[in-house]
């Protein structure tokens, strides 16, 4: 309504509905945040009743017949990968030497390289077996999940001496939550960049329509810009997960 009555308004109401349009965006941000953040602990809650609990509270003679297929899996995974059993020793053997020289020559930077690269060529050959044996990689999955945790839950009690029957379940539920409602609180330095691009994207659009006089190429730009940004998210993801791979491998 400020947009069709700004032209004829004295003084003009331009720069009330430009006000008016950014308030909305940034409470419409705020809403989409909230929201979003919702169904995010919505989902993480069931996901984590359904294995943290659950995996917590199994019997130990279940677990135990979990490990003893779990170990007879991995040794079938093994005779599988038998033929590239020399070229892989091979490879390490090169590799823990070319790290060695690399370390000593760049420090972390080259340390921190080779991990993901290496994360990367797992990751690509986690694939091809997946691809092979699909049946056998899913039962690995199943498997991988509740040893991992009990683990993790043994490790975790016996650094820090705590009792035999505490609950790390619960532990990283109350994580978990302290995680999410971070997510939800957005930091003024957040507002800020908003903001910023936001300005930076409505004053490039100004300009492309100054200079073209065609509101379709606004659109075409502001299109290739959401779409760059998605990829540039996607990227982001991958190098994160490759990243998380080779510090838990």
């Amino acid at each position: 309504l400020l947009h069709d009555c700004s032209p004829t308004s004295s003084p003009p109401l331009i720069y009330t509905a430009m006000f008016v349009d950014v308030h909305f965006m940034l409470f419409y941000t705020a809403v989409f945040n909230a929201l979003q953040s919702s169904l995010v602990r919505l989902l993480t809650t069931q996901l984590t009743d359904r294995v943290w609990l659950r995996t917590e509270d199994m019997d130990i003679r279940h677990y135990v017949a979990l490990r003893r297929e779990y170990d007879r899996l991995e040794k079938t995974m093994a005779l599988n990968n038998n033929k590239n059993d020399t070229n892989n020793n091979n490879n390490s053997i090169r590799e823990i030497s070319s790290r060695s020289a690399s370390y000593s020559e760049h420090g972390h930077d080259s340390e921190s390289t080779t991990s993901a690269w290496k994360s990367f060529q797992q990751a690509l050959r986690d694939l091809a077996f997946q691809l092979r044996h699909p049946i056998l990689s899913r039962r690995m999955s199943q498997l991988t999940l509740p040893i991992r945790f009990h683990a993790l839950r043994s490790h975790f009690i016996d650094s820090y001496d705590l009792p035999p029957k505490f609950k790390v379940s619960h532990y990283l539920k109350r994580s978990l939550t302290s995680v999410l409602l971070d997510f939800v609180h957005i930091s003024s330095a957040s507002w800020i960049m908003l903001m910023v691009t936001a300005n930076l994207l409505w004053f490039l659009s100004g300009v492309l329509l100054y200079v073209t006089e065609d509101p379709l190429e606004v659109e075409e730009f502001l299109v290739y810009i959401f779409v760059f940004m998605m990829v540039v998210f996607v990227i982001v993801a991958f190098v994160l997960f490759f990243k998380m791979k080779s510090i838990f491998s």
